[in-house]
């Protein structure tokens, strides 16, 4: 790959929108290659528009990070869980202690299921700390991106996420990996992705 000399005048020349690839560098041809499955199947990321059998939720579980606003944000999440099941099963991740409260508050579901996996998690935002999941002929496959709590770690920012960071993991085991899925397979975090 010929990647012009890194430089302010190029860098102004070739615009600021460049700069992740020129730093990259080397990298960008490996992180471009497809992904393939154990058994040599490519794999893709579909579009979040596309097709999917559930959505994945996460119970708002610290009072540390929604202060007195918990309880407002936990009965605005069991009303969105419960409108997503109109249309498909909702699977909600709440922590051991909190499970039955967010099985109460979000009920059996609308014309799909709602179901609470006991798993823990810190905060509710799942499409930053949960699992990727990718597809091919066949084949599901997932990716946890060993999530980092945003960078803000040593920050004014700061907010707990070691539940958060093994979320994907243990929902892999479950979906993937797990009694339908091929049992240790794929479980390196060679990533570290602020999804944010």
């Amino acid at each position: 790959m010929n990647v012009p000399e890194t430089s302010r005048r190029n860098l102004l020349k070739f615009g600021a929108a460049t700069a992740p690839a020129l730093a990259l560098g080397g990298l960008l041809p490996t992180t471009a290659r497809a992904a393939t499955s154990p058994t040599g199947v490519q794999l893709r990321m579909p579009a979040e528009d596309g097709r999917h059998a559930r959505t994945f939720m996460a119970w708002p579980a610290l009072s540390a990070v929604w202060g007195n606003s918990l309880s407002g944000v936990r009965n605005d999440i069991a009303e969105v869980a419960y409108q997503i099941s109109r249309y498909e099963p909702v699977v909600m991740l709440a922590r051991a202690g909190q499970a039955a409260g967010a099985r109460y508050a979000c009920g059996n579901g609308a014309y799909y299921s709602i179901t609470v996996l006991e798993i823990a998690n810190d905060d509710l935002w799942i499409r930053d700390f949960g699992p990727t999941f990718l597809t091919g002929p066949g084949v599901t496959a997932g990716l946890d991106t060993n999530f980092n709590g945003w960078g803000k770690t040593g920050t004014t920012y700061y907010q707990p996420f070691a539940n958060d960071a093994v979320a994907a993991a243990t929902l892999l085991d479950y979906y993937v990996w797990g009694p339908t899925g091929p049992r240790g397979r794929g479980r390196s975090r060679p990533i570290a992705a602020d999804r944010g």
